[in-house]
């Protein structure tokens, strides 16, 4: 890969790398071989959270961004973006607990970006145990796919497969560590962890609704209509805009309970004193509400 970067980056004096956690030293590495080069040392969650206009603001002329694919953003300097692929051999004892697992049901397998590889390479050697998936997709952190029957889930962590069994049966394997795990009741309680959190949400009377300024996550036309909708409702609601969403930057001011508009991980993922709930939960709630008085 970095062979592959340098060779690309090579009419550019000033250099611009952002990575997430994992790539920490790959950065490092790359930075080492470049001339001009410098490292955001932020958090990146995803190609939703691009540094380009600082990057420029810092004088670089192209921004690498590793480990993920293009978000489709516009960027007001170059970005190119090297996804990290993990080329993991899965044992052949570990493709049949997978196919002992799946049994007869109908499946399909969802994967994150950097084990795409390793899940075509799981498909191929279930299709040679009698087992056809029925689709393949790749899940972004910023959405959970709504699938029918089973869900075979390569990666690591336990945030995708969690969300995925929101709506579906999963089962979840890990090539990393080769944990097979079936997440049905882990999906229930998070659901269950997501329902009370909607009705601490729903009770309270002072509301802080939560922007990012990240781009990809950037919804202020959502939060100043969700505004409206409680302020309609009787409730208080204020506009809180941060970097980071974060509870402890909402130390101090005075609110029961939270509406997300940024990354719908946040709610679900993140650990907070008061309930918080992503605003499409709100949004689906006054559409069914809507219709049953149709």
């Amino acid at each position: 890969m970095i062979d592959d970067i340098l060779k690309e980056v090579e009419k550019y004096r000033k250099i611009a790398i952002q990575a997430p956690d994992g790539l920490k030293r790959l950065a490092e590495e790359l930075a080492g071989k470049l001339g001009d080069a410098f490292i955001f040392t932020d958090p990146c969650y995803g190609a939703c959270d691009i540094k380009d206009r600082e990057a420029k603001e810092l004088g670089a002329e192209v921004l690498i961004h590793l480990g993920h694919r293009d978000f489709g953003l516009e960027h007001c300097i170059p970005v190119l973006f090297y996804p990290y692929y993990y080329d993991i051999y899965v044992k052949d004892k570990d493709i049949e607990r997978i196919s002992e697992a799946i049994g007869d049901n109908a499946f399909s397998i969802c994967f994150s970006i950097n084990f795409e590889r390793v899940a075509h390479k799981i498909a191929s050697a279930l299709e040679s145990t009698g087992k056809k998936t029925s689709s393949m997709q790749c899940v972004l952190g910023c959405s959970f796919p709504s699938i029918e029957g089973m869900v075979l889930y390569i990666g690591d962590g336990s945030f995708h497969p969690l969300g995925i069994a929101l709506k579906s049966s999963v089962l979840a394997f890990d090539p990393l560590t080769a944990e097979l795990k079936e997440m049905s009741a882990e999906g229930k309680a998070l659901d269950r962890k997501r329902r009370g959190n909607l009705l601490g949400v729903l009770s309270a009377e002072r509301i802080g609704i939560l922007v990012s300024t990240k781009r990809g996550q950037q919804r202020m036309k959502e939060a100043i209509e969700m505004k409206k909708m409680l302020e309609n409702k009787g409730k208080k609601a204020e506009i809180f805009v941060m970097d980071r969403i974060e509870e402890s930057s909402l130390t101090g001011y005075n609110v029961e309970a939270y509406v997300n508009t940024a990354c719908p991980r946040i709610a679900l993922d993140d650990e907070f004193e008061k309930p918080i709930v992503n605003y499409t939960d709100l949004v689906d709630i006054e559409r069914k509400m809507r219709d049953e008085q149709m």
